[in-house]
Formats: structure tokens, C-alpha cells, sequence
């Protein structure tokens, strides 16, 4: 089945209220996969999706809205969303095969100084298991390139993110 390329999760009562909300509205975009069909159509972490094709999704339940949301490869959903502006988008996404990426990295600044940040979204490995092959899994060679494409820029730090892992092999 084709998808989009985001993690959403259900809309918190905070978020809603930071936002001026009476009500959480809908499914907020956690993030969206680097060249996957949602960036395409402009969908970027913090979107609020609060219709799919037209229905509101704020009184469903998050695995309904991903129902709607999944569906064949190279068919269309349009969904509303909410930008951070507080002006709604109603755009029509392309679903299609996601190539997703298990590490993110960027240089950020944290006081006044920029810092490595990497992400490790999943530890999976498709090779099996031996003892001190650092680079046995996609993982690793992922993250090494990561890590070397951030060393140029000179960080003072390095910040290495593994929340919200699924698990898999370290």
C-alpha cells in the first residue's frame, strides 16, 4: 500500500491550547520523510492534518486516520491541514513508496553554539549478528556518514537522539 512519508499523533488538549484551540483538532505531523510524497506537497512537522478527504478526523481514532491516509500506490488523498500561520492548506498528496531514512541529522544551535544533532529513528539490521562489526547494519553506515558530514561544520558537541526508537539491534 502507498503512504506519504509522516508520523502523526494524536493532537494534544496543550498543543490545542498553545494554539488557541478550544479542542484538539486532528492528527499533528511529527514529521514528514525527506522526499517522500507529503514533502512534495508541503507538509512539514507541526501541521495539524484536521480532514482527509474532506471528513474531519478530530473525533477519530489516530488508527482511522492513518486508514484513511494509507491506501494504493500512485492514488490521490486530500487532506486540510492547519499550518503553524494558523491558515488552513488543503492539498492533494500523491501516495507511493517511502524510502525511509533510520537516521536524520542536522547542525543546531543550543546558546550560542552549534552542535551535531543526530536522530536514530529505528535500529534495524538485514545482516545477521557478529561480534564487534561495528559496521554490520545500514544503521551504522548511515550514521557514520551522518556524523562525518557534521564534523565539518565544527560542532562544539554532539547530540545523539534516540527517542521514540522502535528498537531493533545496537
Amino acid at each position: 500500500r502507498g503512504r506519504w512519508g509522516v508520523v502523526i499523533q494524536e493532537g494534544s488538549r496543550e498543543l490545542a491550547e498553545s494554539l488557541g484551540l478550544a479542542k484538539p483538532m486532528g492528527a499533528v505531523v511529527n514529521s514528514v520523510e525527506k522526499g517522500g510524497p507529503a514533502e512534495k506537497a508541503g507538509i512539514v512537522t507541526g501541521d495539524i492534518i484536521t480532514k482527509i478527504e474532506g471528513t474531519e478526523i478530530s473525533k477519530m481514532k489516530l488508527d482511522q486516520a492513518i486508514e484513511l491516509i494509507r491506501g494504493p500506490n500512485d492514488s490521490k488523498v486530500t487532506i486540510t491541514v492547519l499550518k503553524e500561520s494558523g491558515k488552513t492548506k488543503t492539498t492533494t498528496v500523491t501516495r507511493g513508496p517511502i524510502q525511509a531514512s533510520n537516521i536524520r541529522s542536522k547542525m543546531v544551535d543550543h546558546l550560542g553554539q552549534p552542535f551535531a544533532y543526530v536522530r536514530i529513528r529505528r535500529f534495524l539490521s538485514d545482516k545477521p549478528k557478529t561480534m564487534f562489526a561495528v559496521d554490520n547494519t545500514p544503521v551504522c553506515k548511515e550514521f557514520i556518514e551522518a556524523l562525518n558530514s557534521l564534523v565539518d561544520k565544527k560542532p562544539k558537541g554532539l547530540i545523539i537522539d534516540v527517542r521514540g526508537n522502535g528498537g531493533g539491534d545496537l
